[in-house]
């Protein structure tokens, strides 16, 4: 049974044939670089080339010289596909060096752009780079390629050059805008065609030519040595991926590494602020496309002007001591706002300056500066300023206009409330009886009226005359406003009851004006039981809740929150005298603070107000915790009191 052998690459250059004669080892040619020759006694003469060869069937020749001569050609082939395998880690060694040159000019390209000159240093590194380029891909060259890939290779790595050289030219003479152009237009589609080309270029050198086939007839031997052979091929095949993988992994850096630089500049050139790169003199080495938007100036008339040039003369110094006390380390930061900077129309605008240290970055070399406008802003803060302070201005003439009519109005209205008063006893008994009744309407309207005049300066002061928030022992406002309310208390027989209360933020006036007002309600509007009143506060994540609950004559819930609103009532003046201020003002004081007061009720089953207060101390003091709520039915009542 005969074994056949299929072989791959066929290559120009080896020509001799491999001879067997009279079974003898010294007539066998020599092994050619590129291939093995393989023969038996039954073949032609011919040149059989080794690269990518496989094994297809087996069979056994009871031929020991044959045999013999097929050990010998298996060792032999493991030379040669070792040979072969140093071969090609040349080649793909070549095309990744190729492959590289484009991220060293990519690097020549930034380092100018950010000295905003080509050097000559940078000239001769690019001279430099090109020379290793050219030679690098005539060494290429000399392995062999196909004719056809040669023409690609060619084409392409000269169209890249001539775009690089025309690129370099632009960036000489400072016209960075067509630079640009010539880089998106012609550089970067070059370089990428050459790369490709290059990727082919390795494909094809690892599958050329035509098939061939021969036969062999082997010995047990024989097949000893073929199994030798076929592991030297897995050999070449390991070292042929690791080659391709090699070039394929560094054109997918390279393409990664160009979409990250076409990322950034088009991140740079389309963002609304304006990034400046300044070199060591504080002069302006880079500015992206936004400086005609924020300035009115293009970039390249920013170009090689002092940085400090963009700003108001007064604010120069403050710009200038930015990049002065920059500290030396790479990636140090440093910000300053509120600097006026000019336009080209002459105008002023606000910003705020951003500096990052970049010197130590070859790409940049120099210190990248954003500038940010924040004239809008400034100026919404400024007119909002503005209109905080005419309503301060507002609230003072409104409670300067209070207490002023308060005054001014009290007088008259005691004359009023007085000749009413000798009225009545003048002529009681002697005026008709519908006399009498208009003059008592008239003494009742004026003492609302003192009522109502003596509240609105209380109502004005509880939101203006505030003072800051401190630390209060609410425990023992309580106790004040318990004291003050004692005749009210016991006159009404109440019991009024309360839970240990917190150390809260208030101001203790004001805190004792929201009890005394709160608790009196509790007093005025009770139905015909005892009043029972009950003070409780609770934890209420970052703040306290305080309620007052009552069993009084309760509130229908659809008119809840009228009753906080200054003079609306829900209950005449002769059922329960009043002003229609003390819950309005509740609700002032208690929102001053932050806080918010609402009530839950029913008809007939009482009232409950809650409020909160911010739990938080000033100075990080010391919180005190509510104890557990006392078990005696009555710590206030009427007569014990």
């Amino acid at each position: 049974m005969p074994i056949e052998i299929s072989e791959d690459v066929q290559r120009s250059g080896a020509s001799q044939n491999l001879q067997l004669d009279g079974g003898t080892l010294q007539d066998i040619p020599r092994v050619d670089p590129t291939g093995i020759y393989r023969r038996d006694s039954m073949s032609e003469g011919g040149r059989w080339p080794m690269r990518g060869c496989s094994l297809v069937r087996f069979a056994i020749w009871p031929s020991l010289a044959v045999g013999l001569v097929a050990t010998w050609l298996a060792v032999a082939g493991i030379l040669a596909l070792g040979d072969r395998a140093d071969e090609s880690r040349q080649v793909q060694t070549l095309l990744v060096r190729l492959s590289s040159y484009g991220s060293r000019i990519s690097a020549i390209e930034w380092q100018a752009v950010a000295e905003q000159n080509l050097t000559l240093d940078l000239v001769s590194m690019l001279d430099e780079t090109r020379r290793e380029m050219n030679t690098t891909f005539r060494a290429l060259l000399a392995h062999g390629l196909d004719p056809a890939m040669v023409h690609s290779l060619e084409e392409s790595f000269h169209a890249h050059s001539r775009a690089v050289v025309e690129k370099f030219r632009l960036l000489d003479r400072g016209d960075l805008a067509n630079m640009r152009r010539v880089d998106s237009a012609r550089v970067a589609p070059a370089y990428g065609r050459f790369v490709r080309s290059l990727a082919d270029a390795n494909t094809h050198y690892d599958l050329t030519a035509a098939r061939t086939r021969r036969w062999v007839r082997l010995s047990i031997v024989g097949l000893v040595a073929a199994m030798v052979s076929l592991m030297g091929l897995m050999i070449f095949v390991l070292e042929r991926a690791r080659g391709k993988a090699k070039l394929q992994l560094a054109e997918v850096e390279q393409s990664a590494l160009r979409r990250s630089e076409e990322r950034f500049r088009s991140l740079v050139e389309n963002a609304s602020e304006l990034i400046l790169i300044v070199d060591g003199q504080g002069r302006i080495a880079y500015a992206s496309d936004s400086a005609a938007t924020l300035t009115g100036f293009t970039a390249p008339m920013l170009l090689g002007s002092p940085l400090v040039g963009l700003f108001q003369e007064d604010d120069a110094p403050a710009v200038e001591m930015l990049l002065g006390n920059l500290p030396a380390q790479d990636g140090a930061r440093g910000e300053i706002t509120g600097i006026r900077f000019k336009t080209q129309t002459g105008a002023w605008g606000i910003c705020e300056i951003v500096c990052v240290n970049r010197v130590g970055d070859p790409a940049i070399g120099g210190r990248v500066v954003t500038v940010c406008d924040v004239t809008e802003e400034r100026q919404a803060a400024q007119a909002l300023e503005r209109q905080a302070d005419e309503l301060k201005r507002s609230n003072e003439d409104l409670q300067q206009f209070a207490y002023v009519a308060s005054h001014d109005l009290q007088e008259p209205l005691r004359m009023i409330i007085g000749y009413l008063g000798l009225l009545v006893k003048r002529y009681a008994g002697k005026l008709e009886p519908e006399a009498n009744e208009f003059i008592g309407f008239a003494v009742d309207g004026a003492k609302r009226m003192r009522a109502l005049i003596d509240d609105l300066p209380v109502y004005s002061r509880a939101g203006t005359q505030a003072k800051e928030a401190q630390e209060v022992d609410s425990d023992a406002v309580l106790d004040k406003t318990l004291e003050t309310l004692k005749m009210a208390i016991q006159e009404n027989g109440a019991r009024v009851t309360y839970d240990t209360l917190p150390l809260v933020r208030a101001e203790a006036l004001q805190l004792g004006q929201l009890f005394q007002n709160l608790i009196g309600n509790a007093l005025k509007y009770r139905n015909g039981n005892v009043p029972e009143i009950h003070v409780g506060c609770r934890r209420a994540g970052s703040y306290w809740e305080f309620s007052v609950r009552d069993n009084g004559i309760g509130i229908d819930p659809q008119f809840a929150p009228k009753i906080f609103v200054i003079f609306q009532r829900l209950h005449s003046k002769e059922e329960y005298p009043g002003t229609g201020i003390g819950l309005a003002v509740c609700k002032r004081i208690v929102e001053r603070r932050g806080g918010k007061i609402w009530v839950k009720s029913e008809p007939g089953k009482g009232s409950t107000f809650f409020f909160t207060l911010p739990a938080e101390l000033p100075d990080g003091k010391p919180e005190r915790r509510l104890a557990k709520p006392l078990d005696h039915d009555s710590l206030l009542s009427g007569p014990a009191l």
